[in-house]
């Protein structure tokens, strides 16, 4: 396994695999780790989104939030439907109680939720808030030039180009001194 060094990017080949693996396991007829593998490839498609954003966090009930959140930014309770069914297989993962018609319909859920979550991060505002519970520092990537240069235009001049090495985001915080 590579390791990335841009933490977005390497949350997004993670989901894109889990979804590819998810399906070679159903495949394969391995239902537990078919289960792991669609719940897996959401929880990294909304670590990306909030790692993206600045938001950090390192619980279960974390990812809730987030989603939660971001499915109310928007007003799509389908965002929430959904991620309860990929939740579901985690679940499914100790239980082995899903027919494996319930994982083509996973599969194909999972990969709907992650679209819906894609395009409503795009919908809300570089500025929105974290989710209740969840901290705020320094956005990564695009966002974080965008963060820079509306807070100050010479500082956005002399940000790191994109790729290149970043600011610590401990230094980012406003008020850091």
């Amino acid at each position: 396994m590579t390791v990335h060094s841009d933490p977005i990017e390497s949350h997004e080949i993670h989901r894109d695999r889990l979804l590819a693996h998810a399906e070679e396991r159903l495949a394969a007829g391995d239902r537990l780790q078919a289960s792991e593998k669609i719940w897996g490839a959401v929880a990294h498609a909304v670590k990306a989104i909030a790692r993206e954003r600045g938001w950090q966090f390192d619980r279960h009930r974390d990812l809730k939030r987030t989603v939660r959140h971001i499915a109310a930014q928007v007003g799509d309770q389908e965002i929430n439907t959904l991620f309860r069914s990929a939740e579901s297989f985690h679940s499914n993962f100790y239980n082995d109680t899903y027919a494996l018609d319930e994982f083509r319909e996973g599969v194909a859920e999972a990969r709907r939720l992650i679209r819906l979550l894609r395009e409503a991060n795009a919908a809300i505002g570089a500025n929105a808030p974290p989710p209740r519970g969840v901290s705020a520092q320094a956005p990564h990537g695009s966002e974080f030039r965008r963060a820079l240069a509306a807070a100050a235009p010479s500082a956005a001049a002399r940000a790191p180009a994109e790729g290149s090495l970043r600011a610590s985001p401990a230094r980012l915080r406003i008020g850091a001194r």
